[in-house]
């Protein structure tokens, strides 16, 4: 049998094996000289995908890939000020943790995680407080992408259909401030960009 059919034949049988040995290799560099060295909450993500080689797991590390590659350059100040916030306060961390492990399993798109990084790029650098962090990756997690780079958009009230605004105005991005001015179902309100929503696009837009 030839290389390329070895090949074939393993990314068939595991997929996630094959990528788990590709992915130790690229992990393991970011453990030793990237962000997660100096992030212990990244760190101990990191270690999360090495326990299986099944596809959800491949997708998870590519997540934390994504969230790590794309994390905004942070000083040495900053990272001795918020690892600071756990010395005291273990039980913190692990919520803090567990939040970011559950916000990055829920990710129904891997271009998601550079919001979020941005959005924990911002709570490292106490741009934003853990409620805000939440709230803002929630938002990520629930909305389509799509629909979160047109958050922008809503800066002046504007007019748009119910299918563009619905998880936007659920997540607390943009409110109604208009109804629709007939009772058409193609008609749309008039919405107008929330205090949070502002937040939203400073941190992560």
């Amino acid at each position: 049998m030839t290389k390329d059919n070895d090949s074939k034949s393993l990314a068939i049988s595991g997929l996630g094996s094959i990528a788990t040995d590709l992915g130790e290799v690229a992990l393991d560099s970011f453990l030793i000289d990237g962000i997660a060295k100096d992030i212990p909450i990244l760190g101990s993500l990191v270690g999360l995908y090495k326990s299986g080689v099944n596809i959800k797991e491949y997708i998870f590390r590519k997540k934390i890939e994504g969230l790590i590659n794309n994390i905004s350059k942070i000083s040495a100040d900053e990272l001795s000020s918020f690892n600071a916030q756990f010395d005291n306060e273990p039980d913190y961390r692990v919520r803090v943790a567990e939040h970011l492990t559950i916000i990055i399993d829920r990710l129904d798109d891997l271009e998601k995680t550079k919001l979020l990084a941005k959005a924990f790029s911002g709570f490292v650098k106490s741009k934003i407080n853990f409620e805000q962090f939440r709230r803002i990756a929630r938002a990520i997690e629930r909305c389509m992408i799509e629909d979160l780079k047109e958050v922008h958009n809503f800066e002046r009230a504007n007019d748009a259909h119910s299918e563009i605004t619905y998880e936007l105005a659920a997540s607390g991005l943009i409110q109604l401030v208009q109804l629709p001015l007939t009772a058409s179902t193609e008609a749309g309100g008039t919405y107008k960009i929330t205090e949070f929503g502002e937040l939203f696009v400073q941190i992560v837009l």
